[in-house]
């Protein structure tokens, strides 16, 4: 943690708050050298019954990475994970369809909290990470350009990325603004310094909307998924949502929805009995 994660990954305490969670109460009793396959299986499986596939797939990904390190100073022979059970994945595709949007933005207006307003809002329109959201300075705002640079440090691919702001999205950074207490655009009591818990504001969104299962990163997917609705390509859609990957946008950002698929089959069914008929007419 101290040589190798807290100084090449910006979500290293994230790594922490999960090992402590999920492979500590399990494997901390047993050296290191003692750990074998069995215990990885085991362990697996039971993050697998206890919490689900995303838990499980990061408690495997997390041991591998460490016992590589650990392999690297011969610590252990080997890496015990190397061909264990890796649990599916499969990718969730939620995001704000037609019929919900007007309900959404109804109840997020009629929130009591100016701030949690606003928050749900931008994280909507820009299509950034909620933490991105969070901690957004104003020093990282471009009035003049209507632009929002996040810096690298912030950023999974450790690359600066320039957000181009809508015009509902400037709307809010301009009031915003005008009523400024701090660095923060978003800011908040904890230590942290900004907004940081958004959890119960949400699901007061829930609650007045009626839509029940949807989570805060699921307004990041709307962005996408409306602009993959729109036509837009998905090289544009991949810049949109700063993915270094255009594999990740098309996998997770990009649904597919049933409708444009029941028509293009519609479609070619629609060809090939015609061309049946055509067929036919011309053998009589």
């Amino acid at each position: 943690m101290e040589t190798h994660a807290k100084l090449r990954k910006r979500t290293w305490d994230r790594d922490e708050k999960e090992y402590n969670r999920l492979i500590r109460p399990v494997l901390h009793h047993i050296p290191l050298t003692n750990v074998t396959r069995a215990d990885i299986e085991k362990l697996v499986a039971n993050v697998l019954g206890n919490h689900g596939k995303g838990p499980a797939r990061k408690a495997r990904s997390l041991l591998s990475a460490m016992f590589e390190r650990a392999s690297e100073h011969d610590w252990v022979p080997k890496n015990p994970v190397k061909g264990t059970y890796r649990p599916d994945f499969e990718p969730r595709q939620r995001y704000v369809k037609p019929d919900e949007i007007g309900g959404l933005l109804t109840a997020i207006d009629q929130m009591e909290s100016e701030l949690a307003r606003d928050f749900f809002l931008m994280c909507l329109w820009t299509g950034a990470r909620r933490s991105n959201v969070a901690s957004m300075r104003w020093e990282e705002i471009d009035f003049t350009h209507a632009v929002w640079i996040i810096p690298g440090a912030k950023h999974k691919s450790k690359k600066s990325q320039t957000v181009p702001l809508s015009v509902p999205a400037m709307e809010i950074l301009k009031q915003r603004f005008d009523r400024r207490m701090n660095e923060w655009v978003f800011p908040g009591r904890g230590k942290a310094g900004h907004y940081s818990d958004p959890k119960d504001a949400w699901n007061r969104v829930k609650e007045l909307s009626g839509i029940q299962n949807i989570r805060i990163h699921d307004l990041r997917r709307s962005l996408g998924a409306w602009q993959n609705r729109a036509g837009d390509n998905i090289k544009l859609i991949s810049s949109t949502l700063g993915h270094s990957n255009i594999a990740v946008t098309s996998t997770f950002y990009t649904p597919q929805e049933l409708e444009p698929i029941r028509e293009s089959v519609n479609r070619v069914a629609e060809s090939m009995l015609k061309r049946k008929s055509e067929d036919e007419k011309a053998g009589e």
